[in-house]
């Protein structure tokens, strides 16, 4: 059997501890070998591991329990841990602390059920809250990538034939199913963002053109905020910036940030969008 690196054996130590946690007293040592293919030696090893970083793990009739309840911190240091190691799986691991204090408990479990059915290509079956609708409802998935945004992580996976996005703090329950999918070799992480304004994309990407004032527009250069982007230096110093994006939402809370240092050329529903918007916020009556 080969043997497993520093890196691997850490990985798996951590999914045992998420497996006991999740399912207290249903799994003897035995099972545990056997789910992750190593000797009664090695779990045994893997549980005094566990046991000298402070997570106080017995059986209990013969199946495993920790005993004690984990707290934030102990998550955040989990998350931080595992989620770097799972490099096919996490497109790049931040914002853990925020998501353990949101998720709690679920975290550990919920992580470590989607990295694995990434991982495994297993279809999944979640429990879903959708907030905008203000329902919840069920989903068999294909997961096929986990990434952060400023404050959430996100889930990408194939519904049907068409690829979304969803919540992780908003998976409510994850069952993994028996069923096996073949990774789309199309499918192209830079090709699925590519009219994304930050982290969201509609049905179509909409073409956005402004004009930003001489004193905006160095500033706006020198930053490459998509790759759809096209810059045209004014000669008056001004800058007038073309871009093709999907979710609308997204950059009109980018062009207001801009205030009266730029101009809505097209599309012309924008001007209107951004006007209701602004007048909103400061409390004035759009009539």
């Amino acid at each position: 059997m080969k043997k497993s690196s520093p890196l691997e054996i850490l990985k798996r130590q951590i999914e045992i501890l998420s497996l006991i946690e999740r399912e207290p007293e249903t799994y003897s040592v035995h099972d545990v070998c056997a789910l992750f293919n190593v000797e009664t030696p090695t779990v045994n090893r893997d549980l005094q591991s566990l046991r000298s970083f402070g997570f106080d793990i017995h059986s209990s009739k013969k199946k495993l329990k920790l005993f004690g309840a984990s707290n934030e911190r102990d998550y955040t240091k989990l998350l931080s841990l595992y989620l770097p190691l799972s490099h096919f799986a996490v497109g790049f691991p931040k914002n853990i602390s925020l998501v353990a204090k949101k998720m709690g408990k679920r975290a550990l479990a919920t992580f470590v059920s989607l990295v694995n059915a990434i991982e495994d290509k297993r279809e999944i079956e979640i429990t879903y809250y959708k907030m905008y609708d203000d329902e919840t409802v069920t989903r068999s998935v294909q997961p096929y990538l986990l990434f952060p945004t400023t404050k959430d992580w996100m889930l990408i996976a194939k519904h049907g034939t068409t690829y979304k996005q969803f919540f992780v703090d908003n998976i409510k329950e994850i069952k993994t199913l028996d069923t096996k999918f073949l990774r789309d070799e199309n499918f192209s992480v830079e090709t699925f963002f590519l009219y994304s304004w930050e982290t969201f994309r509609g049905e179509k990407p909409i073409t956005v053109q402004l004009h930003f004032s001489k004193r905006a527009a160095t500033l706006v250069q020198n930053r490459v905020w998509s790759e759809t982007q096209l810059l045209e230096p004014q000669t008056d110093g001004s800058l007038l910036y073309t871009v093709q994006v999907g979710d609308v939402e997204e950059i009109i809370g980018w062009i207001m940030s801009w205030g009266g240092e730029v101009e809505i050329i097209t599309p012309m529903e924008f001007k209107k969008m951004v006007r209701e918007k602004s007048l909103s916020i400061i409390g004035i009556d759009k009539k």
